[in-house]
C-alpha cells in the first residue's frame, strides 16, 4: 500500500471526538438554556434525545454530500457514520437516560427516514423544522426555525470539517 504522506487517523478515534465534542455538545445545558424560552426541557430525555438525533442527521447528511462531491472516501464516510451511531448508541442509557440500544436504533432508523424525507433543498417551508417540532411535541414556530437553520449550520459544518479531515489525513480502520 502506498503511503498518501498525510499523518494518519483512525476512524474509530474521529468517530468518538465527533460524537462528543459535536453531536453531544448540542445537548449541553448552555446550549439548551435559550430554547427553554420556547419550551425545550433541558431536563427532559425526550428533548435532548431528538436534538441529538438532529445532529446525528445532520452528520448523516453531511457525509452524503461531502461524497457526492467527491471530497470524502464513499466507504470511510459510511464507516465513521457506523462508528458514531455505536458510541452514541453505547452512550444512549448512560448519556441520555433513556431505553436500552435496540429502541435506539429503531428510533434513530425511523427518524432519518422521516427527516430524509423532508430534506427538500430549495423549499420555503422549514419542513425539517416542522417535522422536529412535531416529534420533540412543542408546537412553536420559533423552536421550528431554530431547528431548521441549526440543521444547515450544523450539516454545512461538518461538510467543511470533513473536507479538512480528508485533506489533511490518512483514515484508517
Amino acid at each position: 500500500m502506498e503511503s498518501s504522506g498525510k499523518d494518519r487517523l483512525k476512524l474509530e478515534d474521529l468517530a468518538s471526538d465527533l460524537a462528543v465534542k459535536m453531536v453531544l455538545q448540542s445537548i449541553k445545558l448552555r446550549e439548551l438554556e435559550d430554547l427553554k424560552t420556547w419550551g425545550v426541557n433541558p431536563e427532559s430525555s425526550k428533548h435532548r434525545l431528538e436534538i441529538v438525533i438532529l445532529s446525528l442527521f445532520s452528520l448523516k447528511s453531511a457525509i452524503f454530500i461531502a461524497q457526492q462531491s467527491s471530497t470524502f472516501n464513499r466507504d470511510k464516510g459510511s464507516e465513521l457514520l457506523l462508528y458514531v451511531e455505536q458510541y452514541l448508541k453505547n452512550s444512549y442509557s448512560n448519556v441520555l437516560t433513556l431505553g436500552d440500544t435496540d429502541q435506539f436504533e429503531n428510533l434513530l432508523r425511523s427518524r432519518y427516514e422521516e427527516y430524509e424525507s423532508r430534506d427538500t433543498p430549495g423549499s420555503t417551508i422549514p419542513q425539517l423544522g416542522l417535522r422536529f417540532s412535531n416529534n420533540i411535541g412543542i408546537d412553536d414556530i420559533a423552536l421550528v426555525h431554530w431547528a431548521e437553520t441549526t440543521f444547515r449550520t450544523v450539516r454545512q459544518t461538518y461538510v467543511d470539517f470533513l473536507k479538512v479531515i480528508n485533506d489533511k489525513y490518512e483514515l484508517i480502520c
